[in-house]
C-alpha cells in the first residue's frame, strides 16, 4: 500500500475539492509567497483538516529554481525563510529544480549568476534544519549514475550524502517516449536502491501543468506504473496533479489500497 501525496500547481477551491476523499497525505501547494502559502493551506484545511500542507514556491520571473534562476529572487526567497525566525513552527519546503525551458532567455541573462545562485541554493539546503524546515526537491527522472552526475552539475539536484532532503523524482511516464521506458524503468531502480527512504516518485501527468500541454496518462497506465513501484519497493508516491484526480484514477488508487 503506498503513501499517496499530490502536487497541486494552480491551488483553488476546485482544484483542491478532490482532497476531501484522501484520509492522510501531503499536498505541495504552489504559492507565489510565504502569504499566499498560508491562504491556500487555509482553504486546503476546510476541506480536509487530515492532511498536511507544504509550501511548493514558484519564483515570479523564474518560475522554477536553478542556477540559472533570478539571482534577486532568490535572494528574496532566502529572506522570507529566515523572517520566519527560528522558532517558527516546522514546515515542509519543496524546491522545484528546473532549468528554464519556460523562459529560454534566463539561460542567457543569468549565466553569469551561475556560481552564486549555486552557492545560494546550497545556503537554504544547510540552514534549513535551523529553521526547521524540511527540504523536499522535485528533480527531472534519472537514468543513471552519468544523468546524476549531469544534473548534479547543472545544480538541479544536489547530493543528500552532504545536503539533507528528500527527492521527489518527476519520472512522468506520460512523457517519456515508450522505447525509452524501459531505460526509464532502470534508471529508477538504481535510483532506489541509492536513494531509499529518501526518494518518493511523481507520477503522472494527470492534468495540465504550466506548459499546459503536458500528455495525459491514462488509468491504465497507472496502473501498470503502480504495479513497476510496488514490485520495486517504493513506499511514496506524489501524483501530477490533484486537480485532475477524476473517478478512473481513485479507482486505480483503490485497487492498490486493498492489496
Amino acid at each position: 500500500m503506498f503513501r499517496v501525496h499530490f502536487f497541486e500547481e494552480f491551488p483553488t477551491e476546485e482544484t483542491l475539492r478532490p482532497a476531501a476523499r484522501m484520509n492522510r497525505g501531503t499536498v505541495y501547494l504552489a504559492a507565489h509567497s510565504f502569504d499566499e502559502f498560508l491562504q491556500k493551506q487555509l482553504l486546503l484545511q476546510t476541506i480536509n483538516p487530515k492532511l498536511e500542507a507544504a509550501y511548493w514556491p514558484l519564483l515570479r520571473d523564474s518560475y522554477w529554481f536553478s542556477p540559472y534562476s533570478n539571482p534577486l529572487e532568490l535572494v528574496s526567497f532566502y529572506r522570507s525563510l529566515c523572517l520566519r525566525g527560528e522558532q517558527a513552527s516546522p514546515l515542509q519546503v519543496l524546491l522545484d529544480l528546473e532549468l528554464p525551458l519556460l523562459k529560454r532567455r534566463l539561460f542567457r541573462e543569468n549565466r553569469r549568476y551561475r556560481q552564486v545562485n549555486r552557492q545560494l541554493l546550497e545556503r537554504i539546503f544547510e540552514e534549513a534544519p535551523r529553521y526547521r524546515l524540511t527540504i523536499h526537491t522535485a528533480e527531472y527522472p534519472c537514468f543513471g549514475k552519468l544523468s546524476q552526475q549531469l544534473f548534479e552539475y547543472l545544480g538541479v539536484s544536489y547530493p543528500i550524502e552532504r545536503f539533507s532532503h528528500r527527492k521527489i523524482m518527476m519520472w512522468y511516464s506520460s512523457m517519456i517516449p515508450l522505447r525509452l521506458r524501459a531505460f526509464a524503468r532502470s534508471g529508477l531502480r538504481w535510483s532506489f536502491e541509492r536513494y531509499q527512504d529518501h526518494l518518493l516518485v511523481g507520477i503522472g501527468t494527470i492534468s495540465n501543468g504550466i506548459f499546459g500541454h503536458e500528455p495525459i496518462l491514462p488509468p491504465s497506465q497507472m496502473r501498470e506504473d503502480l504495479l513497476f513501484l510496488r514490485h520495486l519497493g517504493v513506499q511514496e508516491i506524489v501524483i501530477f496533479r490533484l486537480g485532475g484526480m477524476t473517478e478512473p484514477y481513485w479507482d486505480v488508487l483503490e485497487e492498490f489500497s486493498n492489496r
